[in-house]
């Protein structure tokens, strides 16, 4: 094997999706054979494949999240689990979804959080349900089946030794990751968090004149969010731009920047470096999965904007697995809406319902939600338009 792939990758001549299959091949090659892979290399074939050849795009995000699963670099691992879900969904892979939903299932069962690898393994459930008549989705069902199993036998052990009390979930993201610990932007954050909007700009802006630094820039993007409420994109540059210029910024930071200022440059109906975006989508994921979820649809927007359909719906589809990780009540439902409706105006109506479905399992967990709830009536009605539309056409 190896023999066949040193000539290709040594080729010059090779366009991107090439390389990047010739990359990924050879990654599987390595690993097999117990030698070290390159991790930038793998990386590269992640990106390269993506628009091209989504199933070996999750394929390689598999790859990725073993080696880092074997490194105990646990969140790294779902990371990728998570995002190639939704690129084997839109591969429309018999069994690559099941199969990544087993591995955030045994993550999950790991840091004993057994309702949510119920959950994991009931949706790769509903998956291979649709394909009864190839041998490995039922291959992969008998082993979701007898991990469930396992894990529901489990669960009863753990709540009968320790009482039935469930992990946390994730805090909200805020609009900057940065400076967490600093008290004033902690109390400007709660102030947000009761709806004294002037109460936290206020905090925030006597934060931003100060000297850069790690808070300087975590109160400049709480108020270019503050500003993008407000449909306000103007203000929002003028909060961001001297972050992005700013050297002593780490990467999540310079991320997050790059992030809000595409959404500036959105909403000023101005060009979005794609580059830049790219990178901040790339600096995003391992540490700050919601937000990159954010970004990821960000670029879908502007992709189905431009026309390139096909490029829309992969980071969508990658958006629901990093929403999904970040354990946001809507963002998964508000991505499964987005590609149903991308289904639906190809005609293909089946996989519209199923995702519509997917989007209410997901809200079904958290019955308290205020706006899960709203976005569940949204789902609910338009399901029913699509049934109804698919049964006026059946033949």
């Amino acid at each position: 094997m190896r023999v066949w792939l040193a000539p290709v990758l040594a080729t010059p001549s090779l366009d991107g999706v090439e390389r990047a299959l010739a990359l990924c091949w050879s990654a599987h090659l390595s690993n097999a054979t117990d030698e070290p892979i390159d991790l930038a290399l793998l990386s590269e074939a992640i990106a390269g494949l993506e628009t091209e050849e989504p199933y070996y795009a999750a394929v390689a995000r598999m790859l990725r999240g073993h080696l880092a699963l074997n490194a105990r670099q646990l969140e790294r691992a779902v990371i990728d689990f998570s995002a190639a879900v939704g690129l084997y969904e839109r591969a429309g892979s018999a069994y690559g979804p099941a199969a990544a939903r087993l591995a955030l299932a045994g993550v999950a069962a790991d840091r004993n959080d057994y309702a949510r690898a119920d959950y994991e393994l009931s949706v790769g459930l509903d998956w291979v349900d649709r394909f009864p008549y190839v041998g490995v989705a039922r291959l992969h069902k008998s082993k979701l089946v007898k991990r469930r199993d396992e894990l529901a036998a489990r669960r009863a052990a753990a709540d009968q030794a320790r009482g039935d009390s469930a992990p946390a979930s994730p805090s909200p993201r805020t609009a900057s990751t940065a400076s967490v610990d600093d008290p004033r932007i902690l109390r400007a954050q709660a102030h947000l968090a009761t709806d004294d909007v002037d109460g936290a700009r206020a905090i925030f802006t006597e934060v931003a004149g100060g000297p850069p630094g790690a808070a300087w820039a975590a109160a400049r993007m709480e108020l270019a969010a503050i500003e993008h409420r407000a449909r306000d994109y103007a203000a929002m540059r003028g909060w961001l731009t001297p972050i992005l210029d700013e050297p002593s910024l780490d990467r999540v930071q310079r991320a997050v920047a790059l992030y809000w200022s595409a959404l500036a440059s959105e909403g000023l109906a101005e060009p979005v470096d794609p580059a830049r975006l790219a990178d901040a989508i790339a600096d995003l994921e391992p540490d700050e999965p919601y937000l990159a979820a954010e970004a990821r649809m960000l670029r879908g927007r502007l992709a189905h904007r431009g026309g390139q359909l096909e490029r829309a719906v992969i980071d969508v589809s990658a958006a629901v697995g990093l929403f999904e990780r970040a354990d946001a009540p809507v963002g998964p439902a508000h991505a499964r809406l987005a590609l149903a409706e991308a289904a639906a105006a190809r005609n293909e109506l089946a996989r519209a319902d199923y995702e519509l479905a997917a989007g209410l399992a997901w809200l079904a967990r958290f019955p308290h939600d205020h706006a899960a709830r709203r976005l569940e009536e949204q789902l609910g009605r338009r399901r029913d338009e699509l049934t109804a539309r698919r049964r006026a056409t059946a033949p």
